[in-house]
C-alpha cells in the first residue's frame, strides 16, 4: 500500500483547499473546516471546541486491550464478559487509565487510524554493517491496541475501537543508535466502524496542498501546533488531558545542519531523512515526548506531519556560526506527510481504501473468517 510516492520537485503556490471524498465503508464525505488563527510542559487543552480542528480527530491509543473498570471487580468481569460475547470490536463504558497510553494518531476514515510505524512494530536488531534496523510489524490480535477518538480528557473516552490489522511502511527502519527513524509511518485497521461526526476525521488534502506545505516548511520556518497525551513532566506518567504547545518548525537546511553529525556509513540524508525538525519557542521548554508519537502536527489547522522521535539526551549544535557558540537543546523529529501521500492525498483515497478492503478480505480468507 505504500508503494506510491510523490517526487518533491518545485514550489507550487496553491491555495489550500478542501476535498470531498466519496463515501465508502472505510471513508466519508468531509466538510470544509474554518481556519482559526504548549506534551512536555505543554498547556492543558480542556476545551473540545477550542478552534483547533486537531482536537476532533486526534486518537488516543492504548496498549491495554482489556476493559478497565475502577468501581468493582464484579463489574469488571461483567464488562469483559459482555465484550467477549458481543465480539463487535468495540469497548464500551470502560475506564481509561493514564498509564496505558502508548501513542497518538489521526482518524483518517471510519476504520483507519494513522500513527507512527514504531508504535505498531519492533526493531529486528539485525542491522549488521548497514546500521539499519528494519521494523517488523506486530500481530494486531496478539498485540492488540484500542483507539479512542476525539477526546480531550481520558474521563470522556467511553468508546474504544479494537485493532484488526497493522500496516507499516516497508522502508520503516531505525538507524544505528542516533534515535532517528526513516519512514516512521503506519496505519491501524480497526475491527469496527467508528461512529462519529464528519469533523472527527482528518482533512483530506490534495497532492498539491501537501507539496505546497512541504515546500513552505522546507524553505521557510513556521510556528506550528503540537498536541498529545504523552509525558508532560520530566520522567512522569502521561497526561490525563490533551496538551498542546506552539513550536518552531525549522527549515530543511537548518535541520540538516543541526543533525549533520548524525551522518554515518549507509546514511544518505537526502534519501533517508523523511522528517522535519522542531524546537521550542524562545524561553520555553516545551517539546513532544514519550507517548506523543504518532500524534498529528498541524500548521494553521493543516496536517503536515506526525510526531516521530526526540533526540536522545540533548543535541549540540551551533546557534551562531559567526562566533561558534555551542548550545545544548532538545530537538524533535516529525515524519512529513509528503511521504504518506498514498494514505492522505485526496487523489489516492479511493484506491487506498479499496486496497485496504482487499487486504482485509485476503487476510480473513487466510484465517478462515467470514469477510464482512
Amino acid at each position: 500500500m505504500f508503494n506510491h510516492w510523490m517526487c518533491v520537485q518545485s514550489i507550487f503556490i496553491v491555495l489550500l483547499s478542501s476535498y470531498r471524498a466519496s463515501s465508502s465503508s472505510f471513508n466519508l464525505e468531509l466538510p470544509s473546516v474554518n481556519r482559526v488563527r504548549r506534551i512536555l510542559f505543554g498547556k492543558e487543552l480542556y476545551d473540545y471546541n477550542s478552534g483547533y480542528s486537531v482536537t476532533y480527530y486526534h486518537v488516543w491509543i492504548s496498549n491495554q486491550h482489556l476493559c478497565g473498570y475502577r468501581t468493582s471487580f464484579v463489574n469488571f468481569l461483567k464488562s469483559v464478559g459482555r465484550l467477549v460475547t458481543s465480539n463487535d470490536g468495540i469497548y464500551k463504558n470502560c475506564d481509561v487509565f493514564v498509564k496505558n497510553e502508548m501513542c497518538g494518531g489521526s482518524l483518517l476514515t471510519p476504520r483507519i487510524v494513522q500513527t507512527a510505524c514504531h508504535c505498531l512494530a519492533n526493531k529486528n536488531n539485525d542491522a549488521g554493517k548497514t546500521n539499519w534496523n528494519y521494523y517488523k510489524v506486530n500481530n494486531a490480535l496478539e498485540d492488540q491496541l484500542v483507539s479512542y477518538v476525539g477526546s480531550t480528557h481520558i474521563d470522556d473516552m467511553k468508546v474504544g475501537y479494537l485493532s484488526k490489522s497493522f500496516i507499516i511502511h516497508q522502508k520503516c527502519a531505525h538507524y544505528g543508535t542516533n534515535g532517528k527513524i526513516s519512514y516512521d509511518i503506519g496505519v491501524i485497521l480497526l475491527e469496527a466502524t467508528v461512529k462519529a461526526d464528519p469533523w472527527n476525521f482528518a482533512p483530506v488534502p490534495t497532492e498539491q496542498d501537501m507539496l505546497y506545505m512541504w515546500n513552505l516548511l522546507s524553505f521557510q520556518e513556521a510556528v506550528c501546533l503540537f498536541v498529545g497525551f504523552g509525558v508532560f513532566m520530566d520522567f512522569r506518567l502521561p497526561s490525563p488531558v490533551l496538551r498542546h504547545y506552539w513550536g518552531i518548525v525549522r527549515n530543511y537546511q537548518t535541520c540538516y545542519e543541526w543533525t549533520n553529525h548524525f551522518t554515518a556509513p549507509n546514511f544518505n540524508y537526502t534519501l533517508n531523512s523523511t522528517w522535519f525538525c522542531s524546537t521550542a519557542l524562545p524561553g520555553k521548554k516545551t517539546l513532544a515526548h514519550q507517548g506523543d508519537s504518532g500524534s498529528p502536527v498541524t500548521c494553521d489547522n493543516t496536517p503536515v506531519g506526525l510526531v516521530s522521535t526526540i533526540t536522545s539526551g540533548h543535541l549540540i549544535y551551533a546557534a551562531r556560526y559567526d562566533d561558534n557558540l555551542i548550545i545544548s537543546k532538545p530537538l524533535n523529529l516529525h515524519t512529513a506527510l509528503i511521504y504518506a501521500t498514498w494514505e492522505n492525498a485526496a487523489e489516492h483515497r479511493n484506491a487506498f481504501i479499496k486496497e485496504m478492503e482487499e487486504m482485509e478480505k485476503r487476510k480473513d480468507e487466510e484465517e478462515g473468517r467470514k469477510y464482512v
